[in-house]
């Protein structure tokens, strides 16, 4: 039996980037610890301030928004939960059941937004308007979780982006040498204008702590896909740093860590591109109309010349 490096009891998991296993009281604790240091080193909250937090029914956000509620409890800071209703028929109702479960357990407020009411369209929409639905679908999330929690005040909005996900969009990144993309893969992005500031609290926790950490925790969480996942890149590329991960632990960290520290500052310039206020919704755009609003304008048009 192998024990736990901290004390006498069976090890639940193994750390291979760490080199020791833990139980199940210390892995939680050693969970919750780097997440908290996280959001230290990069002062991501503040006391005081009211953060949002992005939820979907899967584990990352789920896990995100567990270790929030510990961690808000002494840090001084409020917390609530949104989840979007994108109205994928089936997929988003099981996800909400999930979502208002968790945050029922954690005593955490949820508010949900139905993207028909906010926007006059939902996700299915998107279908036969674009040709990548997952990259429309992301532009529309962001769009509205910015602009939800500018005009309800909220300080920051947190999302559960994980090392795999931060790792995966660097190596993407410089494969298609997009620059103003991997401008802005960083843990915590300031407030800027009407763009609320962004804190990824799981920036540097990897996908199998995290399942570990819900499955431990008993967070609940939604095994189903989204129907349009099949449509999302990136799989490769995933595959590719697992295998890195495994022949040469923390692999996966020291990209992170590396970029962040040596390339991140050179690519300032491209994230602090000029902003304007949108001609149609006036929230701030890199053009003069932005991204949402040709993509909801490109919706409405279609939708409505199916209906009539």
């Amino acid at each position: 039996m192998t024990k736990c490096k901290l004390c006498d009891r069976k090890a639940v998991v193994r750390l291979e980037y760490a080199n020791m296993s833990l139980c199940r009281e210390h892995f939680l604790e050693y969970f919750e610890r780097r997440v908290r240091k996280t959001l230290e080193k990069y002062r991501m909250v503040g006391r005081g301030e009211r953060v949002m937090a992005a939820v979907s029914g899967g584990k990352d956000s789920g896990v995100m928004l567990d270790v929030l509620a510990r961690i808000s409890r002494d840090a001084g800071f409020t917390l609530e939960a949104l989840y979007i209703d994108l109205g994928i028929p089936g997929y988003s109702s099981d996800c909400l059941s999930v979502v208002r479960e968790l945050c029922e357990r954690l005593g955490v407020p949820l508010r949900v937004l139905d993207l028909k009411e906010y926007a006059g369209f939902t996700v299915a929409d998107l279908m036969g308007t674009v040709r990548r639905v997952c990259s429309a679908c992301g532009v529309v999330k962001r769009y509205v979780l910015n602009r939800y929690a500018w005009e309800e005040g909220f300080d920051k909005v947190a999302t559960g982006h994980t090392l795999d996900d931060a790792t995966q969009n660097i190596l993407r990144g410089i494969i298609n040498g997009d620059l103003e993309t991997l401008s802005r893969i960083t843990p915590y992005s300031p407030p800027r204008g009407k763009l609320v500031g962004r804190i990824r609290p799981l920036i540097e926790m990897p996908e199998k702590d995290i399942l570990v950490y819900a499955l431990l925790r008993g967070v609940p969480f939604t095994t189903a896909e989204c129907p349009n996942a099949r449509e999302a890149k990136g799989y490769a590329l995933r595959r590719a740093l697992d295998l890195v991960e495994l022949e040469s632990p923390s692999s996966k960290k020291a990209l992170l860590t590396n970029f962040l520290e040596r390339i991140q500052p050179l690519l300032r310039g491209a994230q602090e591109r000029k902003l304007r206020e949108c001609s149609v919704c006036s929230m701030p755009s890199s053009a003069e109309v932005c991204s949402f609003c040709r993509l909801r304008s490109r919706i409405l048009v279609r939708v409505g010349a199916v209906g009539g």
